[in-house]
């Protein structure tokens, strides 16, 4: 089985969250964050970064290359409402379900 077939087939479970792509990896629903919100994926600073990128001890610090523009807000507070309940475990590695 190729990367390509296999991966899309993967929800991952995040432990530290270092190795768990914020935009791109299924790990907080069925779909990936880039695609419930590409306007803000667009303007994300980091493609490829990681959920512990994105996020200190206690508070979400999405990395944006520029301020959120009135017309991205809604989905702005959409996105903070939907990972708001995810909670790392940083003594536990990251996994796959």
């Amino acid at each position: 089985m190729k990367q390509t077939e296999f991966l899309p087939n993967v929800q991952f479970k995040p432990g530290n969250a270092a190795h768990i792509k914020f935009w791109k990896d299924y790990w907080l629903s069925n779909t990936h964050l880039m695609v419930d919100f590409p306007n803000l994926f667009n303007i994300a600073l980091d493609k490829n970064s990681s959920i512990a990128q994105n996020r200190t001890k206690s508070y979400w610090d999405v990395h944006l290359r520029r301020a959120v523009q009135d017309w991205e807000m809604g989905s702005f507070v959409e996105l903070l409402a939907t990972i708001e309940s995810f909670n790392s475990n940083e003594d536990a590695p990251d996994s796959m379900n």
